[in-house]
């Protein structure tokens, strides 16, 4: 966080126990005045739960997509986790648990894609002994997905950039304060929850093509709806559009 020339920096440090009825307060705030783009997420979850309970009955014994259903169900409760953090006053943190939910569903996708190599990454050998991002440049839009993850990437490194949005408030014209719990940012549009709604559907797109032929008719027009209303987020066509400056 830059300080101001001339200014103070100063911290807010609440007592240990209003800081958790701070996040309370936050959370209820959040439920009363929910974010636009938070009940658009749950619509995505409400649509990826009807998929998953419809395959649910189809008792898969494909070794792959009991692979594909345990990473789907990673991914959705990453994005649980980064929307609560997001509802709770630490927008700052959920960039980890973002970053995470697209690595797991760019995972999906590729082994989704490549089912041969299911084993091998169950044996976690051969290429996946190492470090997973290889599985970008394997994947469509390798150039918009890299940008994406180069986006989250920052912010869930400790730049003063990020700091300074996410964890920190002006006081007056000379003052700014550096805060110790729920932070509200500097602007709404900067709570990335879109990040949210495009990555339930695209997992959501991952593990319906996996097996198209269990979703109803009315689930694929829903689904179809709300995709699109994502951007058909990292699809291999239409080209991804580039989001990376929104919030």
């Amino acid at each position: 966080m830059p300080p101001k020339k001339g200014g103070v920096t100063s911290i807010a440090f609440d007592s240990v126990a209003q800081i958790l009825q701070n996040e309370m307060l936050a959370l209820m705030s959040a439920g009363i005045s929910p974010h636009p783009q938070f009940p658009h997420f749950l619509t995505g979850l409400n649509i990826a739960r009807d998929l998953a309970l419809v395959r649910s009955e189809k008792k898969y014994a494909d070794i792959k997509h009991v692979v594909l259903t345990v990473l789907f169900f990673k991914t959705l409760n990453d994005l649980l986790s980064a929307c609560l953090s997001m509802r709770t006053g630490y927008t700052l943190q959920a960039f980890p648990t973002l970053r995470a939910a697209l690595e797991s569903a760019e995972l999906m996708e590729y082994l989704n894609e490549h089912p041969d190599t299911v084993e091998e990454y169950i044996r976690g050998s051969g290429q996946f002994a190492r470090d997973t991002s290889w599985i970008r440049a394997e994947l469509p839009e390798t150039k918009t997905r890299s940008k994406i993850y180069d986006f989250l990437n920052y912010y869930t490194h400790a730049n003063l950039k990020g700091l300074n949005v996410y964890t920190s408030y002006d006081v007056d014209d000379l003052t700014t304060a550096v805060q110790v719990g729920p932070t509200a940012p500097r602007s709404p549009i900067m709570i990335p929850y879109v990040f949210a709604v495009m990555l339930v559907a695209y997992a959501v797109r991952t593990m319906w093509e996996s097996d198209e032929s269990v979703a109803s008719a009315d689930w694929v027009t829903r689904f179809q709806e709300f995709d699109e209303s994502a951007q058909k987020f990292l699809a291999a066509a239409p080209a991804a559009a580039d989001i990376t400056d929104a919030g």
